[in-house]
């Protein structure tokens, strides 16, 4: 029976804190979905199941053709019948509900087949989304109401192109047993050896980029997913009517993450998507099943800093939810009293939400190491944060210093406040954070971005900080050439301090960023010689083309002046460059293995140190890298309770203005604070 215009349902208050409503699923495959609601007590401990889905499109199109693609959106136009009125929902929970309603039928998994519960919980139906307190309320129950749901079930969405594909691949790379993960692996995802290292048959490119898009479907990248999966009893996962293990999917991430398989695929989908991109990122969305299953094992130590972290890698339509769906997998509060309550409050502002939650962490890790944390300020959206709040709307662009997570007690790598003591504040403003430290040196001179070495051949702003460096010994003692190039890796070569390995390799680095900037030209050169020439005094082509030859004739010379300085070989002459390039694009030999082999982990150290930060030169001659915003007159200081420098900008009411944090050769251990003149400063951050 047709449901008469305008009479829509209508919510009634819920009677108690601990009442929840749950969904009955009447109608029976495909009909159209009848559902009733019923409101139950928590405290009654009722049978259901919860569903796992996400508002919008599930889907992930950039891998898939026009004729292959259809797309939804998160509006709620699609309606159902519940207790007779018309209820609207999106088209993915219709989907869901239909395919619920289906009782899991089929199985092409193979795995047993979903006996559902008569009621499931499911928040854009049982909860009045239109009532801001009842939605606090309920979301601050949302880690209660899955936990003691017999079944959360995961609703991935409908079936597509790489669904049968991508389950093929998963189950392949979820085969491999763990000790296999070791091994180091070739650096091409086409290379037979690879599969016969890993014990697993060979992967076609194209199945490669089926299981990325399976991946990278809307579900793996909500927040509320990660307390819905840490808390759940038992886990079913539907993608359209296919049936999968949990296990197997996160075991498959889990491959990715511990391999170089997830850069190799992340640069594959890149240059699948846009050909010209940039493969320069932190973040990977396709380990963050891996991410999950982490959680749940590592339970007892899910701190919020930890937690606010990896929430970063996910999204949300509300970004208050990067903090609110977190609060539920919270350890124990701490013993201190954290002076500022956190709970799911939709009246509130994500920017007060963020600082409140910002409070919390300092107050539960008592120190200061969650300005490691913070973004360059390129990067945040929300930029009326105060300067020392991490924006966790967004994603980060660099790898913490401090770590993520951090390593054990005992074994951290660096301690730049030393002796410095640190104390909690006991009053303060919401918005001000008060600090105390050595204001240590100021920056006069820096170099080019990632991005700016990496698409515009600037390595010669490296190499020309290195060429005016004023003395002929740092500051510590040591030797300027070391101090340079240590400092573009963050003294770590493998997970390790850098030694040998990393100075025969780092003149690796030289010789791939002139490989690099020679192709550009000869590729310049050639589209010039085949184009039609442009009407007009200065031809586009030609005026790119003389500023890449300029820039390449100053690269040039920056070398030829370096390597006859006695640079230890770790900045090579050119007549050593070149030999390497021809070894590089020559035939497979061990030498020609060992150097792609050593050119890959040069490679890699220096992205993860230098992304998102650039070098720089302080009034005393010291050198570091740090955010990339940064700008001359910038002020390095040692903050007590933070484990690394930090880069400051005085601001004209006398507080300061947190830049980044910084590594800075020759004061990562305490050497900054060191001396009975030393007289720390108490300022503050806003």
């Amino acid at each position: 029976m047709a449901v008469p215009l305008g009479q829509t349902y209508e919510y009634s208050p819920l009677p108690s804190k601990t009442s929840i409503r749950l969904l009955q699923i009447l109608s029976r495959a495909e009909e159209p979905i009848r559902c009733s609601l019923e409101v139950v007590d928590l405290n009654d401990e009722p049978l259901y199941d919860c569903l796992s889905y996400t508002w919008g499109d599930p889907l992930y199109h950039e891998l898939s053709g026009p004729e292959n693609t259809r797309r939804t959106t998160g509006e709620r136009n699609n309606a159902i019948t519940c207790d007779g009125l018309v209820l609207c929902i999106t088209e993915n929970l219709r989907e869901a509900l239909l395919q619920l309603s289906r009782n899991a039928s089929s199985s092409t998994a193979g795995h047993d087949q979903y006996q559902r519960q008569r009621f499931i919980w499911i928040d854009a139906v049982c909860i009045d989304q239109g009532n801001l307190s009842e939605r606090s309320s309920q979301v601050a129950m949302m880690n209660s109401i899955y936990k003691a749901a017999q079944t959360v079930v995961i609703w991935l969405g409908i079936d597509d192109v790489h669904t049968k594909r991508a389950i093929d691949v998963m189950n392949r790379l979820s085969s491999i047993p763990p000790e296999k993960l070791g091994v180091e692996l070739p650096s091409n995802l086409d290379d037979p050896e690879m599969y016969s290292a890993l014990g697993i048959p060979y992967i076609e490119p194209q199945q490669w980029l089926d299981y990325a898009a399976f991946l990278q479907r809307s579900w793996f990248s909500r927040v509320w997913v990660i307390q819905e999966i840490f808390v759940a009893r038992n886990v079913v996962v539907f993608c359209g009517s296919n049936v999968l293990l949990w296990s197997d999917i996160s075991a498959s991430s889990q491959v990715l993450r511990e391999t170089q398989l997830g850069e190799l695929l992340t640069g594959t989908v890149v240059s699948a998507v846009s050909p010209s991109a940039s493969t320069a990122y932190v973040g990977n969305t396709l380990t963050n099943p891996f991410i999950f299953e982490n959680m749940r094992v590592k339970a007892t130590s899910l701190n919020l800093e930890k937690l606010l972290a990896d929430g970063r890698y996910f999204n949300a339509t509300d970004d208050r939810d990067r903090v609110f769906a977190l609060l539920g997998m919270r350890e124990q509060p701490p013993v201190h009293t954290v002076p500022y309550d956190i709970r799911p409050e939709y009246h509130t502002n994500v920017q007060r939400v963020y600082t409140k939650a910002s409070w919390a962490t300092i107050y539960e890790m008592e120190d200061l190491n969650l300005l490691s944390l913070v973004e360059d300020a390129s990067f945040r959206k929300l930029q009326d944060l105060p300067s020392w709040v991490p924006d966790y709307s967004v994603a980060p662009q660099t790898h913490p210093l401090t770590g993520n997570p951090r390593v054990a007690v005992g074994e951290e790598r660096w301690n730049a406040s030393g002796g410095l003591k640190w104390e909690v504040p006991a009053q303060m403003d919401l918005l001000l954070l008060p600090v105390e430290g050595i204001r240590f040196s100021t920056i006069i001179e820096f170099a080019a971005t990632a991005a700016e070495i990496t698409d515009l051949y600037q390595m010669k702003t490296l190499l020309d900080l290195l060429v005016h460096y004023p003395q002929p010994r740092y500051p510590d003692g040591g030797t300027p050439i070391e101090a340079f190039w240590k400092t573009l890796i963050k003294d770590t070569f493998h997970g390790q301090p850098a030694g040998k390995e990393a100075r025969r390799s780092f003149a690796l680095f030289i010789a791939l960023r002139v490989w690099e900037l020679k192709e550009a030209l000869e590729n310049l050169r050639d589209t010039i010689e085949y184009s039609e020439p442009k009407p007009g005094p200065l031809d586009p082509l030609s005026v790119d083309f003389a500023q890449l030859s300029n820039v390449y004739d100053q690269t040039k010379a920056a070398i030829s002046v370096l390597s006859t300085k006695g640079m230890d070989g770790v900045i090579p002459d050119w007549k050593a460059i070149e030999h390497l390039i021809e070894i590089g694009q020559g035939e497979a030999s061990p030498e020609k293995d060992d150097l792609d082999r050593d050119s890959d982990h040069i490679a890699e150290s220096f992205r993860v140190a230098y992304n998102g930060r650039r070098l720089f030169s302080t009034e005393g001659n010291y050198l570091g890298i740090a955010a990339q915003s940064l700008q001359k007159g910038d002020t390095i200081w040692v903050l007590a309770g933070a484990a690394v420098p930090v880069v400051l900008r005085p601001l004209p009411n006398g507080n300061w203005k947190l830049v980044g944090e910084a590594y800075v050769h020759g004061i990562m251990n305490g050497e900054a604070v060191r001396g009975d003149d030393i007289k720390p400063e108490r300022i503050q951050l806003e």
